[in-house]
């Protein structure tokens, strides 16, 4: 064989080898090597079953662990038992941010924003709403655009 067709197959296999990279970094990260959130909300404002309470405090080690799915099923288990937790739906809607997958975190973010404003709980609306903020800003940034959310 000719000296071309080894240089061409080299170029074929990097080219190969950089999309089939690319390709596993995006569905394994889809946001980056830094995610939005890195804290849970800890600090409940309603109390919670003892059982409930244990998935809470699994799914807070979850999400301090960066096992934001597992996160994610901890706090389906707490939701499932005490569905006015708010600090639950926040969590949860954290994990899911994390993971890329605003399309579950942004209806959590605003039924945990609802049972704040229920609760009278305004820390957790104003938390609820700087995580709002901050997927805008996240979002604006990766269009290449200042927007804000709208107010």
């Amino acid at each position: 064989m000719d000296g071309n067709f080894w240089i061409w197959a080299g170029f074929i296999v990097m080219i190969f080898a950089f999309g089939g990279g690319a390709i596993a970094v995006t569905t394994l990260n889809p946001l980056g090597a830094r995610v939005p959130f890195t804290a849970p909300v800890i600090e409940l404002s309603t109390p919670l079953s003892p059982d409930a309470l244990t998935q809470f405090e699994l799914g807070v080690q979850a999400f301090q662990a960066s096992r934001h799915a597992d996160a994610v099923d901890e706090f389906n288990r707490v939701i499932a038992q005490e569905p006015s937790c708010a600090e639950a739906f926040h969590n949860r809607a954290l994990a899911q941010a994390n993971l890329g997958k605003l399309n579950f975190a942004i209806p959590d973010f605003l039924r945990a924003n609802e049972l704040y404003d229920q609760q009278g709980t305004k820390s957790g609306v104003e938390a609820v709403m700087v995580a709002l903020e901050t997927l805008s800003q996240r979002g604006d940034r990766a269009r290449g655009s200042e927007g804000r959310l709208a107010e």
